[in-house]
């Protein structure tokens, strides 16, 4: 079992052209996150996208990101292509798709 927050401990061989997260990185505490997109980032190769499904923030729930928080993120890696708003009504919660782009 991995954990995403230590993607280079893991046996795999980056870099490559898509990394997709449905649901992953919503999940994680506030202090993993700035390593996770650093991580992602490493992982994509020049040209490669980063799909990412994410629900935007819940406090009760402490679960979710808003799209600003997001971007604050992932920005110095990446560049955002596309943000679609949305909501989960399964999740009872909004949602985000994001389209990130390793220069």
């Amino acid at each position: 079992m991995g954990d995403v927050t230590r993607l280079a401990r893991l046996s795999l061989a980056p870099p490559y052209t898509l990394v997709l997260d449905i649901g992953c990185g919503h999940g994680l505490a506030e202090e993993a996150l700035p390593g996770y997109a650093r991580q992602v980032a490493d992982w994509l190769a020049p040209g490669g996208l980063y799909l990412a499904y994410m629900l935007r923030a819940v406090p009760e729930r402490q679960v979710g990101q808003d799209p600003e928080q997001v971007q604050a993120l992932f920005s110095p890696y990446l560049t955002l292509e596309a943000l679609e708003v949305g909501a989960d009504e399964a999740a009872g919660a909004g949602s985000a798709w994001y389209w990130w782009r390793k220069g």
